[in-house]
């Protein structure tokens, strides 16, 4: 509270940020799926878990990509996966 009340006095302005939720980070969604990969994985090796984190990434879509940044709200999503290079 003292480096707000400091700042405050120097003219500046405190912004505080939002809450973080893991519903709203598309980062986070995709790491749910990842992690169910590695519940279902029956090997638990570490070359295991690369070649699970390898077959997630290959099988992770742009649709999918878009899916997880449209369910958290990022406007800049509204691209169609469709219009990416290949």
């Amino acid at each position: 509270m003292a480096a707000s009340a400091g700042g405050t006095r120097a003219g500046a302005e405190t912004l505080f940020l939002p809450p973080c939720s893991p519903d709203l980070n598309p980062v986070e969604m995709a790491l749910a799926t990842l992690k169910t990969s590695f519940r279902k994985a029956v090997e638990r090796t570490a070359e295991g878990a690369r070649r699970t984190v390898g077959t997630f990434l290959d099988r992770l879509t742009p649709e999918e990509c878009m899916n997880c940044l449209n369910h958290a709200g990022y406007g800049s999503a509204q691209v169609k996966p469709s219009s990416w290079a290949a």
